[in-house]
């Protein structure tokens, strides 16, 4: 069943109205793009993020019409934030992923989406650098108390990279765990993180899903 309001609501009642229920909804959606993408086998060594991030959009796209989304809450690609600092160019930051309804453009769940190794330092600081903290720092999803880190694994054990993860965000200055959970089942790589940030909803959550692509020769 889909979610119709009649009416614009304050930025507090959509927080509210864009709850638990409806956050799970759209992690399973995303859960589930992932699952197709997999079955496509067409991710491999050379491919950039973009590239891989686009493939699995286009898979959460055309299940979307068929979730209880469905037309209420919209999947949007290279989201600008224009709640946050704008770059050295003058340009606002830009989340790779939300989804958001049509009342107030800078309330939406967010997704960003990084390439990440167990055994690649550079790309797992990067993760926690230019994902993590732009979301503590109130850069991405500053008018909603959730959000999403999307890492795209193809050569190291998911549970590598979690225990990677983990060492840098519990290490954060107001973070609070980087705990497992079953709450996708049946997949299993969902990492849940909490941290108290200066601008924007506090408490935030981060929902970490790890999305392994399995090489073959």
């Amino acid at each position: 069943m889909s979610i119709f309001y009649s009416r614009p609501q304050p930025s507090a009642e959509l927080t509210e109205a864009l709850g638990p229920h409806v956050v799970k909804v759209m992690l399973c959606l995303m859960r589930d793009a992932y699952f197709d993408l997999v079955k496509k086998d067409v991710i491999d060594l050379t491919m950039r993020e973009n590239q891989i991030t686009e493939e699995w959009y286009d898979c959460l796209i055309i299940r979307w019409p068929r979730s209880s989304l469905y037309p209420t809450f919209r999947p949007h690609s290279q989201k600008e934030d224009e709640s946050g600092k704008t770059s050295s160019r003058g340009n606002p930051p830009t989340i790779d992923f939300c989804f958001r309804a049509g009342w107030d453009r800078l309330v939406y769940f967010g997704a960003e989406c990084k390439l990440i190794e167990a055994t690649n330092k550079t790309l797992c600081n990067e993760y926690v650098e230019n994902g993590v903290c732009r979301y503590i720092e109130g850069k991405y999803g500053a008018k909603f108390p959730e959000g999403a880190m999307i890492g795209f694994v193809r050569q190291t054990p998911c549970a590598d990279v979690a225990v990677e993860l983990q060492t840098r965000i519990v290490a954060l200055d107001n973070a609070s765990g980087f705990d497992r959970t079953n709450l996708l089942a049946p997949f299993e790589d969902h990492y849940v993180s909490k941290h108290n940030r200066a601008k924007g909803i506090s408490p935030f959550t981060i929902h970490h899903l790890l999305f392994l692509f399995v090489q073959t020769a």
